[in-house]
C-alpha cells in the first residue's frame, strides 16, 4: 500500500522539465542570497516580463513548494523572501501575472524590534497577510 501511495505522488509530479527549470531558478537564487547581491536577487523575480506561454498556477506552486522542500532536505536556508522570487519568477515565466510584495508587521514579542519584515507573492491584486502593512510590491 505505500508503494502505490509513492506512486501515484510521482505521477502527481511528472512535468521533469518543469521541475528542473525550478531547480535551476532555485539554484540562481541561492547563489545571489548567499553573496549578498541583492540588487540582482530582486530582479529575478522578473524574468523579462511576461511571456507568452501559458501556465497552470496551481500546478507551478506545486512544483515549487516540492523544490522548497527538496531545499530543506539538503540543508540549504529558506526565507521568505528566497520562496517569494523563485516563486514570483517561476509563474511570470509561464506568464502569470505575479507580484512580490514586501510588508511589515508590529513586532509585539521583543522590545527592541519594533517591527518584522516579511514578503509574499500575490496574483492578481490579492491583499496582504493579516496583519501585514504592505510597503512595496514588485514588479
Amino acid at each position: 500500500m505505500p508503494l502505490r501511495k509513492t506512486l501515484e505522488r510521482l505521477k502527481y509530479y511528472s512535468d521533469i522539465r518543469l521541475l528542473f527549470q525550478i531547480l535551476l531558478a532555485s539554484l540562481k537564487v541561492s547563489l545571489m542570497f548567499y553573496f549578498q547581491r541583492s540588487k540582482h536577487l530582486i530582479r529575478l523575480a522578473d524574468p523579462g516580463g511576461l511571456k507568452r506561454r501559458s501556465g497552470d498556477q496551481e500546478k507551478i506552486t506545486r512544483y515549487v513548494y516540492l523544490c522548497l522542500y527538496l531545499r530543506r532536505r539538503l540543508g540549504l536556508k529558506d526565507t521568505c523572501l528566497t520562496h517569494s522570487i523563485l516563486l514570483c519568477h517561476m509563474l511570470r515565466k509561464y506568464g502569470i501575472d505575479a507580484k512580490v510584495n514586501f510588508g511589515t508587521e508590529r513586532n509585539k514579542e521583543i522590545k527592541d524590534l519594533a517591527f518584522i519584515g516579511h514578503c509574499w507573492v500575490s496574483v492578481n491584486q490579492e491583499d496582504a497577510p493579516t496583519g501585514y502593512r504592505l510597503i512595496y510590491r514588485y514588479p
